[in-house]
């Protein structure tokens, strides 16, 4: 592929074709900016995905604790309640 590329960039240089080289070129860096935008917004979503994974999983840790909390203070309360 590279080769391709490289024989095209060769051919037009040596027939006097600047025009269609520059235009060439500017193609080639349009194509490598639209890949690396594409790389930044995939490594966005992935990246927003696995906050997402993380999220549920300190709220899933939480709802654990508040509810041996709950139980915890529900024991405390029947013991005081037995005491008096």
């Amino acid at each position: 592929m590279l080769k391709f590329f490289r024989n095209i960039r060769q051919n037009q240089l040596s027939g006097n074709k600047v025009t269609r080289y520059l235009l060439y070129a500017l193609g080639e860096v349009a194509l490598v900016m639209i890949g690396i935008l594409l790389a930044v917004q995939v490594n966005a979503w992935n990246q927003e995905r696995n906050d997402r994974k993380e999220e549920q999983q300190v709220l899933k840790q939480l709802k654990a604790e508040f509810e041996a909390n709950r139980d915890q203070i529900n024991d405390k309360i029947f013991l005081h309640q037995k005491i008096v």
